[in-house]
């Protein structure tokens, strides 16, 4: 294992590998409470309630079913009970997904920016998109049937700037179920899904479904009269006792599907609810077969009503599934074991999507549907709200009603979204106080921005150990204005600490430091950047890296993930590293892109993956080559999972003979033409004429000046 540290003074330590047992123990389900992350000052999520400003996301048509993207804040009327309320801002929110944006037509110098010279007006943000398989009521044919719709849409669908993640109502994916934009996890992810067989059986004649149950436990004379009349020629019975047997049947049945269905609601409610912290709008697929609510049930209601609640405060629109795909026509019973499903995706402004054996052809088209749509916003007073009252609310756009304007809630309980926001800014020093911020910080499912935290992580060869390592690098950024120091020369300490686990959660190593002085620090006011790089040797296999920071001086603490996989390598094909970018540019010559041999130096790479405006991009990429045929390498930069700039293909160059196994080269892009905000690079190398092709990214951000 070897070490490198970009910083004057570290007091560092190795973690042995069974250091923070419960990492491996680690799922995804957190308590409600001690939430310690930071609220945002801005978020498109909704609905949700910032010091008064409460924001919901509005979708506009036309008739012909076509979004309308061109209205102005001063079109929209807004209702709240019944009374007008001035509209604070309105936002044009837009996600697509490389399905939806095909790249613009090479240009000159193999250059795809758009004719307006201009990126600016480009989707900034991927889709968050969250399944939570419902395997308690599933059967083994549904169960195949959703794993292999889910695999063909992550393959298929999901773009660079896509994060999603899979769940389900057993948990039983455990330590797999998170956010991640990796495909390879969330393959991973759907080859441990399991029958498991929750759904009621009854093994009594006539046979009585848990729809059929509740029916007459609601007083359903039909049904229950059906069942009478069978049970009293099956069994030789006298009515009176064919009806008690008959309701003992379906009170014990109605019993069993009730404990099951609130099992599934409370795993939903804790995966929503855990959500809300996430930016943005987030879609929620859920896939079941189907699962009885009995409405004479208060407790059945109220359970409802706090997913639909909890999705609300999150900005969750939940699109429920049927996985059983078409269907003959059921017996009419009052209670249905869609109805769950279609309450649950009519409370949240979903849809309930049902007798079609095109699942993945309906999430997609949902996922379009979706994928643009207004932010919406206006103040309140808290004083003045009414706890516990729903308040009704109505969007319209006056003089047009050639427009249809859909709101994701009519009705929202807006003291109950003020306590939770509030709740959430009390508990942000929480870690802090409790004195293992750190550890607490790694524990928690999401990242914390309260320190800014950055980290990249990537695997290379070490030709000279004949293994594979992990480089992780982090990097915090102190604000020297929090911690009062700005023009007074005292170093800052800064503790970070880090640990790998296996895709089972168990860790396999770690690290813990404390940085006494920064790596790059500003005359004037500003951030102390604190950088910090260790490499660890690993064997392949899919691992998630977590790093944590922690300013002593205010407390704030800032954390960082990321799901890497370490391919094992097959012989006679292509293998390549992940892509590391550079703090060390190339003069380009005025050229747009070029290639040359380099070494990899962790000192030179770049931590938090930021250049400057008009910058060259300069990356590194490790390349083995098993055969004498060439090796092409092209780089394509994104945004918003649009192709952008595409390099022509260039020629790998020829391994020196003096170095053993794979070698680094050295390449630049210029991004000209590109805007500040976030991008993907994609490096692909082939053998060329239709053979192999390994793919790596990297995420990376164009800023209007680097200090």
């Amino acid at each position: 294992m070897h070490l490198y540290v970009r910083a004057q003074r570290i007091r560092g330590r190795l973690i042995p590998v069974l250091f923070l047992p419960w990492f491996a123990a680690f799922a995804f389900y957190p308590a409600q409470k001690n939430q310690p992350e930071r609220t945002p000052q801005k978020t498109s999520g909704t609905i949700r309630v910032q010091v008064g400003l409460v924001q919901t996301d509005v979708t506009v048509y036309d008739r012909q079913g076509q979004f309308v993207d061109d209205l102005k804040p001063e079109q929209f009327a807004l209702l709240v009970d019944g009374k007008p309320e001035a509209i604070s801002f309105l936002e044009l929110v837009s996600t697509r997904g490389p399905e939806d944006l095909n790249a613009p037509a090479p240009v000159r110098d193999n250059r795809a920016i758009p004719s307006n010279g201009t990126t600016a007006n480009l989707p900034t943000e991927g889709r968050t998109l969250l399944f939570f398989i419902d395997d308690w009521h599933l059967s083994a044919d549904s169960m195949m049937r959703s794993r292999e719709a889910l695999s063909r849409l992550i393959d298929r669908t999901m773009g660079p700037n896509d994060k999603a993640a899979i769940f389900t109502a057993s948990r039983q994916l455990g330590f797999l179920q998170q956010l991640t934009d990796n495909k390879s996890v969330l393959q991973r992810a759907l080859e441990r899904l399991a029958f498991t067989n929750e759904t009621v059986v009854d093994h009594d004649r006539p046979v009585m479904d848990e729809a059929e149950a509740a029916s007459i436990e609601m007083g359903d004379p039909d049904t229950l009269a059906s069942f009478v009349a069978a049970t009293m020629k099956i069994e030789s019975m006298d009515r009176p006792a064919a009806t008690a047997l008959v309701r003992q049947r379906a009170a014990s049945l109605a019993q069993i599907s009730a404990d099951i269905t609130f099992r599934t609601l409370a795993s939903l409610r804790s995966i929503v609810s855990s959500c809300g912290v996430l930016p943005g709008r987030k879609l929620l697929f859920l896939l079941s077969d189907g699962f009885a609510l009995q409405f004479h049930s208060d407790d059945s209601v109220h359970k409802l009503r706090v997913v639909t609640d909890a999705a609300a405060t999150a900005g969750i629109v939940i699109y429920t599934l049927d996985a059983r795909g078409l269907v003959p026509d059921e017996p009419h019973t009052v209670i249905s074991k869609q109805d769950g499903l279609n309450a649950l995706a009519s409370d949240t402004g979903g849809r309930f999507i049902h007798n079609t054996n095109g699942l993945e052809g309906a999430m997609v088209k949902t996922m379009d549907e979706t994928s643009r749509y207004y932010l919406l916003g206006w103040h309140v007073d808290p004083d003045k709200l009414r706890a516990g009252h729903y308040s009704s609310i109505r969007v319209s756009i006056p003089g047009r009603p050639d427009l249809k304007v859909q709101l994701r809630r009519n009705s929202i309980n807006l003291s109950g979204l003020m306590a939770e926001e509030k709740d959430r800014a009390q508990h942000t020093s929480t870690m802090a106080a409790t004195g293992n911020g750190l550890v607490k910080a790694l524990e928690y499912p999401w990242p914390i921005s309260e320190l800014p935290t950055s980290l990249y992580c990537g695997f290379l060869y070490l030709p000279e150990k004949h293994a594979y390592a992990l480089n992780i690098s982090m990097q915090a950024a102190v604000d020297r204005l929090d911690s009062g120091d700005e023009g007074s020369g005292a170093e800052i300490p800064v503790d970070v600490m880090g640990v790998v686990a296996d895709r089972d959660g168990k860790t396999v190593g770690g690290f813990k430091a404390s940085l006494d002085k920064p790596a790059f620090s500003p005359n004037q006011a500003g951030d102390s950047e604190y950088i910090y790089s260790r490499l660890v040797s690993i064997p392949p296999g899919i691992y998630q890296v977590r790093v944590a920071a922690h300013d002593p001086r205010t407390g704030h603490v800032g954390s960082a993930h990321q799901w890497i996989e370490v391919p094992q390598p097959t012989p006679g094909q292509i293998q390549a590293s992940s892509v590391f970018m550079t703090r060390q540019h190339q003069d380009t010559g005025g050229a747009d892109v070029g290639l040359f041999p380099a070494t990899f130096d962790p000192n030179q790479i770049s931590t938090d993956c930021r250049i400057a405006v008009s910058s060259p991009i300069s990356y590194l990429v490790q390349i083995f080559n098993p055969s004498d045929t060439p090796i092409l390498l092209r780089a394509t930069i994104y945004r918003g999972n649009q192709a952008l700039i595409r390099s022509p293909l260039q020629k790998l160059n020829q391994p020196s003979p003096e170095i053993a196994g794979p070698q680094f080269s050295g390449a630049y892009m210029r991004t000209d033409g590109l805007t500040p905000g976030p991008y993907v690079l994609e490096i692909s190398a082939d053998m060329g004429a239709g053979k192999e092709t390994v793919t790596r990214r990297l995420s990376f951000w164009i800023q209007r000046s680097i200090q």
